[in-house]
């Protein structure tokens, strides 16, 4: 079994969810449909109650989900789609992307469910097109990552792996004949792979109008995964995204700048960002 991370997840809010996780776990409630349905019931509402930093955006700020589609990179279970699918105009759509097969059958619940405003990508999102392996963590249903490194003495090499297929941004926009300019918000929570994600929409950041963009922002993932996360702010900034905001469960966002991130973030291995471009 993966060793609990207390360093991801030190919140006692957290430690506390993944322990209840573990003993469902143990107990192989898992297993059938109804223990997995508790399970997902139980999370959903742990999520829309406890931490999520999205339900908040979407009920002061909607103009920043409207007129357009919504990606949801890194769905898990659907929790995140839903909130977005609250905040859909006109025929927009979530498109949810998650590749852990499990987590993509709850997901696919949560889309059919949703009359249409939710659809389900059985898939990775990276810097390119073909397989990536994912990792998985036993313990931590929202802590699957994809391995960049087949370092043996890596705690993601030890990991149970599985093959799943990555496509990029520019790739399934392309795929779909969705113009990028019709996409108006993009989250990406993968768990230090989120430059990766970044690399592969270069088309989308170039012609989308009024994007805009959430991470969850972890240095050290970012750093084992092999990329910067000064480096990643640094680029997006270039990009156009001058607007920084730190994201909090049940508060507004605050406005932060890229210098003073960091001492902001003591004590906390990560936060979500929001990233505006000028005009927003």
């Amino acid at each position: 079994m993966a060793k609990f991370d207390k360093r991801i997840h030190g919140s006692l809010g957290e430690r506390v969810a993944l322990r209840c996780y573990r003993m469902v776990q143990r107990a192989h409630l898992l297993e059938n449909p109804l223990g997995r349905r508790a399970f997902h019931v139980g999370y959903l509402l742990y999520k829309r109650y406890g931490s999520d930093p999205y339900l908040r955006l979407v009920q002061t700020q909607p103009r920043l989900f409207a007129g357009g589609h919504i990606l949801d990179i890194g769905a898990n279970i659907g929790y995140t789609a839903s909130v977005f699918a609250e905040a859909l105009t006109d025929d927009a759509c979530v498109f949810a992307f998650e590749p852990e097969p499990q987590s993509f059958s709850d997901l696919s619940r949560v889309a059919e469910r949703s009359g249409g405003r939710i659809t389900a990508i059985r898939s990775a999102v990276g810097e390119h097109v073909g397989e990536a392996r994912l990792a998985l963590n036993d313990i931590h249903p929202a802590d699957h990552r994809i391995a960049v490194s087949e370092e043996p003495s890596s705690e993601i090499a030890r990991r149970t792996a599985l093959r799943v297929p990555m496509t990029t941004v520019d790739a399934f926009l392309e795929e779909r004949a969705i113009p990028h300019r019709e996409i108006r918000f993009i989250k990406i929570d993968v768990q230090g792979y989120e430059a990766h994600v970044v690399e592969g929409m270069h088309h989308t950041l170039l012609a989308a109008r009024g994007l805009a963009l959430t991470l969850e922002y972890d240095p050290q993932l970012l750093h084992e995964a092999g990329r910067s996360g000064t480096g990643l702010l640094h680029e997006l900034r270039q990009r156009g995204f001058s607007k920084l905001y730190m994201l909090h469960p049940r508060t507004a966002p605050t406005d932060i700048t890229l210098e003073a991130l960091a001492g902001a973030m003591s004590g906390r291995p990560y936060c979500d960002l929001l990233l505006l471009a000028d005009g927003q």
